[in-house]
């Protein structure tokens, strides 16, 4: 656990076991008879849009998405489903993510929260791009602000991780949301008390309740996702959010041996291409801030 900002090669370590926990992570869940969520396929192109353009645009997420053809195995049943075919139509974003609202049942359960996660490593000091840029990528499909500002958690927990030991981290992070957030929300940036298992719920508190009380005790990569697996909830985004968070706080030992070199070696320049990005626009001028709360509407 740290108590001074570790070193650059540490910092380079987790921020690569961020993205390659999330990566074997999915493994997992397929091995073990799951299905992956389209949000599992979303998180690499985003960092690859930041490295491309600097500020994550929603039209532009949604053009690099809909051509991807990386979608789940159940692709057209959630609002991220929707929003994205409705994109491939040629619909702007905005217009998009109304359409699939109205048609949605239940949006809740298709939690906009992976993707944000290479914004963890791609604003190391810059809690307001953080927010921003968190808004942004959430927004590009949901519209509610509970989604949104679990999007924004998810990405500074990511960050806090690459820090932080989990005692420190998850103070650090249910202060940073504490302006916005529901008390739900921040409930579930609480360790459970002694005796309590993992918890269950599919919508976006659920999901982040169920990773991060994964990795309470857990000393190991595995340990983390077999807890968060424990849910028995296919298409579960809290085991792919628990292997992200284990593999920057635990590392992911020898899991990475039976990852391909070449997706082994794209993760780790993925995550290495944003830690240098993160560096070179450490003083950068401030954006102006925005609450997340009020900008449902317009989703800027």
């Amino acid at each position: 656990m740290f108590t001074k900002i570790p070193s650059e090669v540490e910092f380079q370590k987790r921020a690569e076991g961020l993205l390659l926990g999330l990566f074997l992570a999915q493994r997992w869940a397929v091995a073990d008879g799951g299905r992956l969520p389209s949000e599992a396929t979303l998180a690499e192109e985003v960092g690859r849009c930041i490295l491309d353009g600097d500020d994550p645009d929603e039209q532009e997420l949604l053009r690099r998405w809909s051509m991807s053809g990386n979608l789940g195995a159940e692709a057209g049943l959630s609002q991220t489903d929707l929003v994205l075919e409705y994109s491939r139509l040629g619909r702007p974003w905005i217009d998009a993510r109304a359409t699939a609202a109205r048609l949605t049942s239940r949006p809740d359960l298709d939690p906009p929260l992976l993707r944000t996660l290479p914004i963890s490593i791609a604003c190391l000091g810059r809690g307001l791009t953080l927010r921003r840029w968190a808004h942004r990528v959430t927004a590009a499909t949901h519209s509610d602000p509970t989604s949104q500002l679990a999007g924004f958690a998810v990405a500074r927990l990511g960050q806090d991780l690459l820090s932080f030991g989990l005692e420190d981290a998850l103070p650090r992070t249910a202060q940073a949301v504490r302006e916005d957030a529901p008390e739900s929300l921040i409930a579930a940036l609480k360790p459970a008390g002694p005796g309590e298992g993992v918890p269950g719920g599919e919508d976006a508190r659920g999901v982040l309740g169920g990773a991060v009380q994964a990795l309470v005790g857990a000393r190991a990569w595995e340990d983390a996702v077999g807890a968060a697996s424990s849910r028995g909830i296919g298409g579960d985004q809290a085991v792919l959010l628990a292997g992200a968070f284990a593999g920057a706080l635990l590392g992911v030992g020898g899991q990475v041996a039976g990852l391909d070199p070449e997706v082994a070696t794209r993760l780790q320049g993925l995550a290495r291409a944003l830690l240098t990005h993160s560096r070179e626009h450490a003083n950068d001028p401030l954006p102006i801030p925005a609450r997340i709360s009020g900008a449902g509407g317009a989703g800027r």
